[in-house]
């Protein structure tokens, strides 16, 4: 049967539009464009998320991580290209703490906070530093722990509009936070504070 889109409606407009999207930015990617295989071949990840492939995100991903060198971030100049690299190093430095490679995840979230300045993308150097946390506090480094997820907690009551995450993150719409994880983020803070007998202080 034929099926005709109705874009008089607000959700087949909605639909009609992320279609017509999708298909420039595949027109784009196949004409060579790198900053949208980037972004396209991140965004294919969310399907190794769901199944708890996080090696496989890490593999898909990998070639670009060499291609684009962190140590090289301050001399990208197309801003296209830089959102795509720091969307790529989000995704794979979270899929390689969460599959356990932790030293190597800390290390890489290391020289992302030391590269990308906190202007550039300010919700994901928040979350990049819950991230750091959270492969220490896996690590029972707990006071290490505590003291980034303070850090990140402190940035995240920064005043910056920005809002742009992951739709794997939980979404909790918290006032005036950087990042829709606040809440996941508090969690883990006040678990490691209990690990250090800290728990009692309220904090």
């Amino acid at each position: 049967p034929q099926i005709t889109l109705d874009r008089g409606t607000a959700f087949e407009r909605r639909r009609y539009d992320e279609a017509e999207n999708l298909v420039r930015r595949i027109e784009r990617a196949q004409a060579g464009n790198e900053a949208v295989r980037m972004i396209l071949d991140e965004e294919s990840c969310h399907f190794d998320r769901l199944s708890g492939n996080h090696l496989g995100i890490v593999e898909r991903l990998n070639p670009w991580i060499q291609r684009y060198p962190l140590s090289k971030y301050d001399t990208l100049t197309d801003e296209e290209i830089l959102f795509a690299v720091r969307w790529v190093y989000a995704t794979y430095l979270a899929a390689m703490a969460t599959a356990g490679r932790y030293a190597e995840a800390e290390v890489g979230i290391e020289e992302f906070l030391n590269r990308v300045p906190f202007e550039d993308s300010p919700g994901m150097v928040v979350d990049m530093n819950f991230w750091l946390a959270w492969t220490l506090h896996r690590q029972g480094r707990y006071d290490e722990a505590v003291v980034q997820y303070e850090i990140g907690l402190q940035l995240d009551g920064s005043d910056s509009p920005d809002i742009v995450l992951p739709d794997y993150f939980t979404k909790t719409g918290i006032p005036k936070g950087l990042t829709t994880n606040r809440k996941t983020f508090v969690h883990y803070y006040r678990n490691a504070l209990a690990a250090l007998g800290g728990w009692e202080a309220g904090r």
